[in-house]
């Protein structure tokens, strides 16, 4: 398969991409076929994933959000689906790493964790 696909030690080898193609061309690499009703069930949040994704909500949440409704994905098809549908959103969120010397700053983060009990004081 190697030299029917144009591939010898004597010339420098194409990148990873094109060697894809070749072995599609000659049958040696077939698509498999992806009859994905995971990526149904997450099609059914089309417009929801987006609108959220532009408020800058994190998959976590949105999976989350998914599953409340009953709907069983993976994390990982989860994030397949957003990266191949809303490419144009996920790649201008942008991390910023603040290089800070320890003790220079203090960052707190706030969120509701709940009603919490103290076991000592209920008595």
């Amino acid at each position: 398969m190697v030299k029917e696909i144009g591939l010898s030690r004597e010339k420098p080898l194409p990148d990873d991409h094109e060697i894809l193609i070749r072995l599609r061309e000659k049958g040696g690499l077939k698509r498999r076929e992806n009859k994905a009703p995971v990526r149904e069930r997450i099609a059914i949040f089309h417009e929801k994933i987006e609108k959220l994704l532009k408020q800058r909500v994190n998959f976590k949440q949105i999976l989350r959000l998914i599953e409340e409704r009953g709907i069983k994905v993976s994390y990982t098809s989860l994030k397949r689906y957003i990266h191949y549908h809303f490419e144009d959103i996920v790649s201008k969120t942008i991390t910023v790493h603040l290089e800070k010397k320890a003790g220079e700053e203090a960052q707190v983060d706030f969120g509701y964790a709940g009603m919490m009990f103290d076991l000592k004081r209920r008595g």
